[in-house]
């Protein structure tokens, strides 16, 4: 079987504007403060967690596996970076980013085997 890898990386910045815009659109209240800091680890559970400074101390919100990966397939799609959608999208921290890496089936891709 044939395989194409496509690997694209996300530096935070990224990643904050992707799951903020991503929670505008989907309703998701965010706290009237600013991030502080943006925290990405390899948990499903809380990929990515933002810190938000306020007067009473501070508040973390976290997004799970799913939400971040909509958040970046939607940044995606607004930035016009290519993205097939018959991948397996997999999200991976490297460093202080994170990484998208995609798994294509060619075989599937073109329509079966040639041989």
């Amino acid at each position: 079987m044939t395989r194409e890898l496509r690997k694209i990386v996300f530096s935070e910045e990224q990643v904050q504007a992707a799951v903020v815009n991503h929670c505008l659109r989907t309703e998701r209240s965010l706290p009237q403060a600013n991030i502080e800091t943006v925290e990405i680890t390899d948990d499903p559970g809380r990929i990515v967690t933002f810190t938000y400074a306020q007067d009473n101390g501070a508040k973390t919100v976290e997004f799970d596996r799913d939400q971040v990966g909509a958040a970046l397939i939607l940044y995606c799609k607004n930035q016009e970076i290519p993205l097939p959608r018959a991948g397996m999208k997999v999200l991976k921290k490297e460093g202080e980013s994170l990484a998208m890496m995609i798994s294509l089936d060619l075989e599937k891709k073109r329509g079966g085997n040639n041989s």
